[in-house]
C-alpha cells in the first residue's frame, strides 16, 4: 500500500536532484546530495511553500510557513 508520505518523498526526491544537477557533478555525487537534503524540500511541499515542480506557490518565499514547515 502506497501512502502519501511515498509520494511525498518521491517529489521531494526528484525536485532536490534537480536542483542540485549541474555539470561535472557525478551522478553518485547528486544520489549522495539528496539523500541528504531531500527531507528539506519534503517540508516544503509539505507545508505549501513549494508546488511538485519546485516553484515557491505564490512566486515568493512566505518564510513564516517555510519555518513552520
Amino acid at each position: 500500500m502506497v501512502s502519501w508520505s511515498d509520494s511525498i518523498e518521491a517529489v521531494a526526491r526528484a525536485i532536490t536532484a534537480k536542483r542540485l544537477a549541474h555539470d561535472g557533478i557525478s551522478e553518485e555525487q547528486i544520489a549522495a546530495d539528496v539523500d541528504m537534503w531531500w527531507h528539506m524540500i519534503a517540508s516544503k511541499l509539505e507545508c505549501g511553500v513549494i508546488d511538485e515542480t519546485g516553484e515557491y506557490v505564490g512566486g515568493k518565499v512566505d518564510w513564516g510557513r517555510a519555518m513552520a514547515g
